[in-house]
């Protein structure tokens, strides 16, 4: 190469690392090495050519070079734009901020290159061009694309900060609403895809830079220490009715009716009393009750306090005051009257074999012949439950524990591996769940708390109620089944934060898994009503 065109390769690379001028000779003859004779011959340069430079400083050098084609091709450069929108040339502009490199080195970047970064609409695939275009929803795959592609940019250009990932998410979702919006069964609009979009954005940029780390398993509540009217404003978000996650405290005269009746619901015995009447006095005491929850009183405390707030009817009722949701109604409606259950069913059992776990297999054996022998779809509509479970790769035995046919309170109470947060202990085998067989009880913080569950479906109910009525977090290992129930067949979606373990976190993220789920679930349905 002359002189001319050494000095000017030099002058480039100066500019992409200008805090590595001892190295910069050192990278020029490793590229004359390659045979680059010329600043133009950079074009040719790939990533694997470029082995000798440190991850992040490779994609720094890749990305410089990339924009000096941009700007010396500006006719390409429109045309492979325009792949996608003739207005498709916006430019978002961000500080230069980034995660930190794994090396330990960081290194400072040309200004054109650390303050501006463009969306690769032009690298999007021709079936994503075509359907954003058309207002048409992407699938899961395609979304996924998606993410890569602008993740691996931003990376590239060295623009990784948490403001520039939103703002681009917001930028994507703004331009194509359709295309990138949450939706549920039936084409239910879960929300805006903004937050989906966004931590798929971040988190595939944070796994690539930093090392995974592990969260911590634990059962989180709300603090009892925290100020009431913190911890009731962030509840009232969370899908609460306004003011009744703790009331106001009524007068004295209903507050002195109420100790009355907590005292007589203390002396009835669960066996002899009337149902109706015991929900009656349950409905008229919540203030006391909220009051008592809110508190951080135990579990045993609480029970030995309000001996049927764990009580199926009970306890569906002060959810139903809690959300103004009737559970049981709620379960009708989606998994009958809108066919959800079957929905799911249909889509769990179409997808490969291979994809799937032992445990998935073993439930959709179990529960296919169950509706083969019984002739009915009520197993489908139970069972859909354990299916989902174990396709979203929850632990089952966090929510639902087996103890055999011999099983009863003494093994339960033995168990040295029960989780602390709550789940259903079943009494019973597998097979049998749907023959009306076993016995369920409600087991929260080791203890047994309800006994008399009469069916499986009661069991779910039962245990999606105690998490809000005691103001719990979902277990980890549990959580995106629980937060399936709540969105899809109860019909709650918050759009707020809530308190987890004394830490503020923004849970109006739907699970990656659910929006797959979904998604996939309409593309099915779509491809069957085609063919």
């Amino acid at each position: 190469m002359d002189k001319e065109e050494e000095t000017e390769l030099t002058h480039f690379l100066s500019q992409v690392f200008p805090a590595l001028d001892s190295a910069v000779t050192e990278i020029r003859i490793e590229l004359d090495k390659l045979g680059c004779d010329g600043i133009e011959d950079l074009q040719h340069v790939t990533e694997e050519d470029l082995l000798f430079l440190k991850p992040l400083r490779r994609r720094k050098l890749l990305a410089a070079i990339s924009e000096r084609l941009r700007t010396t091709s500006d006719s390409r450069d429109r045309h492979e734009t325009s792949l996608l929108d003739s207005s498709m040339s916006s430019i978002t502009t961000i500080p230069e901020t980034d995660f930190e490199d794994s090396s330990g080195c960081s290194t400072p970047e040309p200004d054109r290159i650390k303050s501006v970064f463009t969306i690769p609409w032009h690298r999007f695939p021709r079936t994503v061009t075509r359907k954003c275009t058309s207002g048409q929803s992407l699938n899961a795959a395609e979304t996924r694309e998606v993410k890569r592609i602008v993740s691996d940019e931003m990376m590239a250009v060295g623009v990784t900060k948490r403001a520039a990932i939103r703002k681009a998410a917001e930028d994507i979702c703004n331009r194509y609403p359709s295309s990138f919006e949450d939706r549920g069964i039936g084409g239910t609009k879960l929300g805006s895809g903004y937050q989906s979009l966004f931590s798929g954005l971040e988190n595939r940029i944070y796994n690539e830079t930093h090392k995974i780390r592990k969260r911590k398993a634990e059962v989180l509540q709300s603090t009892p220490n925290e100020s009431t009217e913190d911890a009731a404003a962030d509840f009232d978000v969370y899908g609460c009715k306004q003011g009744m996650w703790l009331p106001n405290a009524p007068n004295e005269d209903d507050l002195k009716s109420q100790m009355e009746m907590k005292k007589e619901l203390q002396n009835l015995k669960q066996q002899d009393c009337d149902a109706e009447e015991v929900k009656h006095r349950m409905s008229n005491t919540y203030y006391l009750q909220r009051r008592d929850v809110s508190s951080g009183m135990p579990i045993i405390e609480l029970g030995k306090q309000w001996p049927f707030l764990f009580n199926y009817k009970c306890l569906s009722e002060h959810f139903y005051m809690l959300t103004e949701v009737n559970p049981e109604s709620a379960f009708e409606e989606s998994l009958i009257a809108r066919n959800k259950g079957s929905r799911i069913y249909d889509y769990i059992l179409s997808g490969s074999r291979k994809k799937k776990s032992e445990d998935l297999k073993r439930w959709m054996s179990i529960i296919k012949a169950e509706v083969e022998d019984s002739k009915s779809t009520e197993p489908q509509l139970q069972g859909v439950f354990l299916l989902l479970v174990n396709y979203f790769e929850d632990k089952e035995d966090q929510l639902f524990r087996f103890y055999g046919v011999d099983g009863n309170k003494q093994k339960i109470d033995g168990d040295k591996d029960k989780p602390q947060s709550p789940f259903i202990a079943i009494i019973g085998s597998r097979e049998d769940i749907f023959k009306g067989r076993n016995i369920y009880y409600l087991v929260i913080e080791g203890s047994v708390v309800n006994d008399g569950i009469a069916t499986f479906r009661e069991a779910v109910i039962t245990l999606f109620c105690c998490f809000y009525a005691l103001s719990l977090e979902y277990p980890p290992e549990g959580s995106v089944t629980m937060e399936f129930i709540q969105r899809e067949l109860i019909g709650i979606s918050p759009g707020g934060p809530v308190k987890s373990g004394g830490k503020k976190k923004k849970k109006s993220a739907v699970s990656p898994k659910i929006i797959a789920l979904l998604r996939g679930i309409v593309e099915f349905e779509s491809d069957w009503k085609t063919e």
